[in-house]
């Protein structure tokens, strides 16, 4: 990926966005000296109007989709679970016998 933006334009564009982000702090990224957040990824790949994939490796960016899956799945279980014991606690707390 080709924009031709210089760092003090991303962090411009990052601003119009509502994302408080340093030119300094893109170089560090840029330069390797500060690791990049989840979230960030997703931030940059919205301001740039590209998918989050470009940031990986084609092999990664399967893994990435793959664990995305099931990080989704997994979060729907738990939030599934918490309501099942939420119920039964509520159900619990209207008849102890039960």
């Amino acid at each position: 990926m080709e924009k031709g933006w210089t760092q003090q334009r991303l962090a411009a564009e990052c601003a119009v966005h509502s994302w408080d982000i340093t030119r300094t702090t893109i170089a560090k990224i840029e330069a390797g000296y500060r690791a990049v957040i989840d979230a960030e990824i997703w931030f940059f790949a919205d301001i740039l109007g590209e998918p989050v994939e470009i940031f990986f490796h084609p092999e990664s960016a399967n893994q990435f989709r793959e664990a995305y899956a099931q990080s989704k799945a997994k979060r729907k279980s738990m939030r599934r679970d918490r309501l099942k014991k939420a119920l039964k606690l509520i159900r619990h707390s209207r008849d102890p016998d039960l």
